[in-house]
């Protein structure tokens, strides 16, 4: 068994023993489908995931949408996101060499941390594209284009190699592929989409985590991965090293970072020093994409992020504010926005 997989089912009874049963670790393979609204199928089958179910896309795999779309997990901290009439096969599994091929349609992949050794590729008929910094990638069939919107990207072909940074694209014709640059505000409603999931997802990391850090005594926390918030019904990402960004602006915490953000300030002796605070207070240095509410049973959507001016927290909130739909609330069934 490799060493990740013996590091996650170790803490996954960590979890348990601390009464954290529902919010556990998944095995260490890319392609846990976390999302599926509308037509969604795999292996020819309809996909229909229950909460906390674990639906695999199995190597050579195909998952394709029709009037629908979907969330799959890659590497923890990378997620593939397609639109309706979609397809691709998922060709390899392990984190270190995740690769897929697009068959049909568009696809786009957040990589918010994508650890040593790691890497995504993507194969596109006679081209295929290494990702190995954290970034924002787009991928479409017709015609064959790929965009980044922020990050590296090396696209190789029969021709060579080219290098792929912020707002460049590669446009495949029957002449060849050809260099140019996009505009990274050109969205459409897969983008939309994929930033309010982004968004969603990093407020049940922010609930995961401080449920952890009550327990890290007795936690080593030695490997990023994938834990199932039942608060809200979606799998989270949550970084073991240090904090991480979104390519979308959110921010994943670590257990020590929101253990240290939630700990009352000491008080000091003397004239002029700062009193500790009644309740939990955010320590300097912590930042949110949404503002959130502190609680252990989740997280409110809200204005500007959290304060770093060790002001005391709101009032608990019993259950988050925004969510709701199938496997991890912002899918949107609403129509496209």
């Amino acid at each position: 068994m490799k060493p990740t997989n013996i590091l996650l089912m170790s803490l996954m009874t960590l979890l348990l023993a601390a009464g954290l049963s529902a919010q556990t670790a998944i095995s260490a393979r890319a392609g846990l489908v976390n999302v599926a609204d509308g037509e969604v199928f795999l292996a020819g089958k309809a996909v229909d995931p229950k909460p906390a179910e674990l639906v695999q896309i199995g190597k050579g795999e195909l998952i394709q949408t029709a009037e629908g779309r979907a969330e799959v997990l890659l590497t923890p901290g990378s997620f593939l996101r397609m639109t309706e009439q979609s397809e691709f096969t998922l060709d390899r599994t392990d984190l270190e060499d995740v690769c897929l091929t697009l068959k049909k349609g568009t696809i786009l992949i957040e990589v918010a941390e994508l650890l040593e050794g790691n890497m995504i590729t993507v194969k596109m008929n006679d081209a295929e594209v290494r990702l190995s910094k954290s970034g924002l990638y787009r991928f479409s069939s017709d015609p064959m284009t790929v965009r980044v919107y922020d990050g590296e990207a090396v696209l190789k072909t029969a021709a060579g190699e080219q290098k792929l940074k912020k707002s460049r694209e590669m446009v495949a014709s029957a002449n060849g592929w050809t260099a140019g640059k996009f505009d990274t505000d050109d969205t459409d409603y897969l983008h939309r989409w994929s930033r309010r999931r982004s968004e969603y997802v990093a407020m049940a990391n922010r609930s995961s985590a401080r449920e952890a850090s009550s327990f890290l005594g007795s936690w080593g926390g030695r490997t990023s991965g994938w834990y199932f918030n039942p608060y809200f019904g979606t799998y989270t990402f949550m970084p073991m090293f240090s904090t991480v960004g979104s390519p979308f602006g959110y921010m994943y915490y670590t257990p020590y970072t929101i253990y240290r953000a939630y700990q009352p300030q000491p008080s000091y002796g003397g004239g002029g020093g700062r009193g500790a605070s009644s309740g939990p207070v955010f320590a300097g240095g912590v930042s949110g994409g949404a503002g959130e509410r502190s609680g252990s049973r989740g997280i409110s959507s809200g204005g500007g992020g959290i304060i770093s001016t060790g002001a005391s927290a709101p009032a608990a909130s019993s259950a988050p504010s925004s969510g709701g739909g199938v496997r991890g609330g912002a899918s949107g069934r609403g129509g496209r926005q």
